[in-house]
């Protein structure tokens, strides 16, 4: 799993010219802003929404009490789940704005931006998560 997320970052590198790069640097601080707050707002629904939410859905659902209630109380895995949460797949949005040509608008640049942003915090996420486990 490592070695295709260096590769894809390889490749999307590739793709972007010095000119380029200082554009989606303008957006870094709204990319910042939605990994955070998604983390945040994933992480609180997970501890506080979660326990009240939990048994109107085991009345639909049938849910592992084992996997779910960890989830549900321990921050620790809450935050995992919305580290997880936070981050989309580049593989699947860049050729839809390539396809759409919306690269080189304004919305599909602050897209690209939050996207490697998304794609670089991978490996922080990576380290920090055995850290906290």
């Amino acid at each position: 799993g490592d070695l295709g997320i260096v590769f894809l970052l390889f490749i999307e590198g590739l793709q972007l010219s010095p000119d380029r790069l200082l554009k989606l640097g303008n957006f870094f601080k709204l990319g910042l802003a939605q990994f955070i707050l998604t983390i945040a707002a994933i992480t609180a629904a997970n501890l506080y929404l979660g326990p009240q939410v939990l048994p109107a859905a085991e009345r639909f659902i049938l849910l592992d009490d084992e996997l779910v209630r960890p989830i549900l109380s321990t921050p620790v895995l809450a935050f995992c789940l919305a580290g997880a949460g936070a981050l989309s797949s580049s593989a699947f949005v860049l050729p839809e704005l390539k396809q759409r040509g919306w690269e080189e608008r304004a919305d599909g640049t602050a897209a690209l931006a939050v996207l490697l942003l998304q794609d670089i915090a991978v490996a922080p996420l990576l380290v920090l998560l055995p850290l906290v486990a």
